[in-house]
């Protein structure tokens, strides 16, 4: 399947015509189960330079999809994947990040990269992640820094270490967020006796909308 076979293929999952929806479903499946990582090649492609919002938009989708479910099941499209795969996957992921205009399509890349993130990072499989997001949030680009906000209250649990080191700098970005009047909120909960940055960095909180 080429790149434009594929695109029709995503319009026609949104067609108002079931029996369209249904077939091009069982194609996408059929992908899946048999040629997943040229599947996830193009979803890639479509992801990364299609002009049109509504189409990026269904491949992001799409994209999230894959990575539901436990990561080392058998049929989890992420175990069919190579090295080289795995590394594009990640590699292209943080560059739509990067370049993504649409809300809606960044918003689901954020979800892949948290729901892929939270299985890798805690079997060393993503490690630099996390200084990529802190990379995001000092980056003084108010979109940047609300995409790492977003990604970071998602996978804190599984970057307790750096979130941690982080912690100061994370408060004092999170601050200057609210005071230009950026949508983000943060929550701070700590114990009246304990002060200390290290105390701080396992209480916080933070929402991002």
């Amino acid at each position: 399947m080429d790149l434009e076979a594929f695109v029709s293929l995503l319009r026609a999952v949104i067609s108002p015509d079931p029996a369209l929806r249904k077939e091009a479903e069982r194609q996408i499946k059929e992908g899946k189960e048999k040629q997943p990582a040229a599947l996830v090649s193009l979803v890639l492609q479509t992801v990364q330079t299609h002009s049109d919002d509504e189409v990026r938009l269904q491949a992001a989708v799409l994209f999230r999809s894959f990575f539901r479910g436990v990561i080392d099941s058998e049929g989890h499209v992420w175990r069919q994947l190579g090295d080289a795969e795995r590394t594009q996957v990640k590699q292209i992921l943080l560059h739509c990040l990067d370049t993504e205009k649409n809300k809606l399509v960044r918003n689901n890349i954020c979800d892949t990269i948290s729901d892929l993130a939270s299985d890798l990072i805690p079997v060393d499989q993503w490690n630099d992640l996390g200084q990529v997001l802190l990379a995001m949030i000092q980056s003084g680009v108010p979109v940047k820094q609300q995409t790492g906000l977003k990604i970071l209250s998602e996978i804190a649990p599984v970057l307790t270490e750096q979130l941690a080191a982080a912690a100061p700098l994370v408060c004092r970005i999170i601050s200057a967020c609210m005071a230009s009047g950026q949508d983000v909120n943060t929550r701070y909960t700590q114990s009246a006796e304990e002060h200390s940055e290290e105390r701080m960095s396992t209480c916080i909180c933070i929402c991002v909308t």
